[in-house]
Parts: structure tokens; C-alpha cells; sequence
């Protein structure tokens, strides 16, 4: 709830989901062009419930 009222006050529009469990991330690409990345199941299913949520809403998974 606290980080849903900065974002809003700061004008920022957002949608998050979250999940918890195992998730393996690290830096994937060459050494010209490197990025963080972040793989498993709990991602993916983070990523499905930020698409649900509409601007300023904050979607947990049961489990979590």
C-alpha cells in the first residue's frame, strides 16, 4: 500500500504482480551488449499478473 501512494504521488503509473519461489536471474548477452534477466515459473506467472492489474493496482498470487 505504502509503495502504491509514492508511485501515485510521484505521478508514476505502474501495475505490479507478485509472486515468491524459485527464480534463477544473472546477466545473459555478449560483452558488447549484456543485460539482467530473470527466468522460472514464478516470473512468468508475475509478469501474467502485472498484465492483469489496471494503472495503481498490486496483484499477489494465492501462494504468496
Amino acid at each position: 500500500i505504502e509503495i502504491r501512494k509514492k508511485l501515485m504521488e510521484m505521478k508514476i503509473a505502474t501495475s505490479i504482480g507478485i509472486t515468491s519461489g524459485k527464480a534463477y536471474s544473472g546477466f545473459v548477452g555478449s560483452s558488447s551488449r549484456r543485460e539482467m534477466c530473470a527466468m522460472g515459473s514464478m516470473v512468468n506467472m508475475a509478469a501474467r499478473l502485472m498484465c492483469k492489474a489496471v494503472e495503481h493496482e498490486i496483484f499477489v498470487d494465492l501462494e504468496t
